[in-house]
């Protein structure tokens, strides 16, 4: 799907945002083809010439849902590894002396870690807890609950350090 390599270009962490919510998609739709395309051409806006192929990465992300076993929950295998990789990066990042800007941002965040953790977040990173908060805030919008001030902030912190990686 072109909007997925596009975010994959611009954004890691924009792109897993995106797969989390592809993998929610196809859970939502029960793997069922009808479905799922009509979601992509609900939701995704799909023009005709693109409908096509964009139903075909759906369909093919649905079936690597499968074969990986995370129908129910969990995330694909490439999803996890860029999380993961991503996790790696930040670790080199807080060590390297010339990264100020990033270390900032953490040491920013170090509250938000902490908060989200004491609140139930078991994510075993920092940068998965980040993206999965995010990814809640953002669902909540979606069924127009209202979040606070103060979410939407750490909100834009997470996200601000997620975007330096």
């Amino acid at each position: 799907m072109e909007l997925a390599r596009k975010l994959k270009q611009k954004s890691l962490h924009e792109y897993l945002l995106f797969m989390y919510q592809v993998e929610d998609i196809i859970r939502a739709c029960k793997f069922e083809q009808a479905y799922i395309a009509k979601v992509v051409m609900d939701r995704f806006g799909s023009v005709a010439e693109d409908a096509e192929a964009d139903l075909a990465w759906f369909l093919a992300m649905s079936a690597l849902m499968k074969e990986e076993k995370v129908e129910q929950r969990g995330h694909l295998q490439h999803v996890v590894n860029l999380v993961n990789d991503l996790h790696q990066l930040h670790l080199r990042l807080i060590r390297a002396p010339e990264e100020l800007e990033y270390q900032k941002l953490y040491h920013g965040c170090a509250s938000l870690e902490a908060d989200l953790r004491l609140r139930g977040g078991q994510e075993e990173n920092i940068v998965s807890l980040f993206l999965t908060a995010i990814y809640g805030v953002w669902l909540l919008g979606l069924k127009k609950v209202a979040v606070s001030n103060e979410t939407r902030q750490a909100v834009e912190q997470m996200s601000s350090m997620l975007a330096l990686l």
